[in-house]
């Protein structure tokens, strides 16, 4: 059963289905095109809860090293990393406070300093999993 957990800041953009795919280390058991992604939140504590369930629909090798991206080996341009990174539910935050749907520049430079925050030096290989959200599962 291939089970993601997101933090609470990414859940409303799993719901709303503007968050497409998620990037994680590989696994023993690798993700694969054809899978169900099961999605969750605080797995593992008594907050969990389901988000959905959606068909995996496919799965790259990501490699982000310092400022730089690689999909497949390909190394993507500022434009590209700013919509993958958007995608992945970097977002800017309006007057509000609140994340934003819109405003795809500069997205990647959020997502740069979450992982150095998280991981420090920044030096990832894992997989990019894409999932289907339109073709979920009722939960």
């Amino acid at each position: 059963m291939p089970a993601l957990s997101f933090q609470q800041r990414f859940v409303r953009f799993v719901e709303t289905g503007s968050k497409t795919h998620s990037i994680r280390a590989e696994r023993k058991r690798p993700f694969r095109a054809g899978d169900t992604c099961h999605l969750y939140t605080a797995m593992r504590t008594k907050q969990c809860r389901l988000l959905g369930r959606a068909p995996c629909v496919k799965v790259e090798e990501i490699r982000l090293w310092r400022a730089g991206l690689w999909i497949n080996g390909e190394e993507l341009s500022i434009s590209e990393k700013d919509s993958l990174a958007w995608r992945d539910g970097f977002r800017h935050p309006n007057s509000a406070g609140r994340l934003e749907l819109t405003g795809v520049g500069g997205c990647f430079d959020l997502m740069l300093r979450f992982w150095a925050k998280a991981h420090g030096d920044i030096d990832f290989r894992g997989q990019l999993i894409h999932w289907d959200w339109a073709r979920r599962v009722n939960v």
